[in-house]
């Protein structure tokens, strides 16, 4: 579940980013922390459960910590304005909480389920978290809204081929009645597809990514709550430990 919900964040990044102003660097830098942040806290965490064996117990407090996490990226994503120090920060954060959820969740599944060999317990692990993300980045694509445009631009149907942004629609500067050219927007140019003599801004339309993030924390607080309700034997843990003690 929490991998699952890992790679619909991560796929979807941008497009959840977009809608409260943030650019494709902004949405890169999150990325990038979530995966810096990730990978050390994993190495940390694996020495921890070489040394305790406390699977669940640090499963929790990752689940936990990364479930408050979840909810300021969120916040941040959806606010805006969140200037690019602080946008780091917070994805170290998220990274360091929820990336070490999943070498902890294949460790799990082959305590509970020795003698079963550990490479097909982490294969079906793999394989259900793959197809449960893919409802997830189907679910967060589907609850966004509908295209919107800035104020200043109207909403129109692409008629470049091949389009300039998917959905083929097109956010395009209005004209100003009397205004022959207009200069072009900072950033963007003009679209070579609207066959007309004017100078006009494009930009790609935003959905409100509101209910995506809702999705998001909801279902990763589900999956924290299931941790604390689901209880299993460490079946390998303790064949390990009769060996030693016969």
């Amino acid at each position: 579940l929490a991998f699952g919900l890992f790679s619909g964040l991560s796929t979807l990044l941008e497009e959840v980013m977009h809608p409260a102003g943030y650019s494709s660097e902004d949405a890169g830098i999150v990325g990038g922390s979530l995966i810096l942040g990730g990978t050390f806290s994993s190495g940390l965490v694996a020495l921890l459960l070489d040394r305790t064996r406390r699977f669940r117990e640090t499963y929790r407090a990752c689940l936990t910590l990364g479930l408050l996490a979840v909810g300021v990226l969120a916040w941040a994503m959806h606010q805006g304005g969140v200037r690019k120090p602080l946008l780091a920060l917070i994805g170290i954060t998220t990274g360091a909480c929820v990336l070490p959820i999943m070498p902890i969740s294949l460790e799990m599944g082959a305590e509970y389920t020795y003698p079963t060999p550990e490479a097909m317990s982490t294969s079906i692990l793999v394989l259900f978290g793959q197809v449960f993300s893919v409802g997830v980045i189907w679910w967060m694509d589907e609850a966004r809204g509908s295209p919107v445009c800035l104020e200043g631009f109207t909403l129109e149907l692409d008629r470049a081929v091949p389009c300039l942004f998917p959905g083929c629609e097109i956010c395009l500067e209005e004209t100003p009645e009397g205004d022959a050219v207009l200069e072009p927007f900072q950033g963007p140019e003009s679209h070579p597809g609207l066959n007309s003599p004017e100078t006009r801004a494009v930009l790609e339309p935003f959905r409100d990514a509101k209910w995506s993030l809702v999705i998001l924390v909801v279902l990763l607080a589900v999956a924290t709550l299931l941790s604390f309700v689901k209880k299993g034997r460490y079946l390998r843990l303790e064949a390990e430990r009769a060996g030693e003690s016969g």
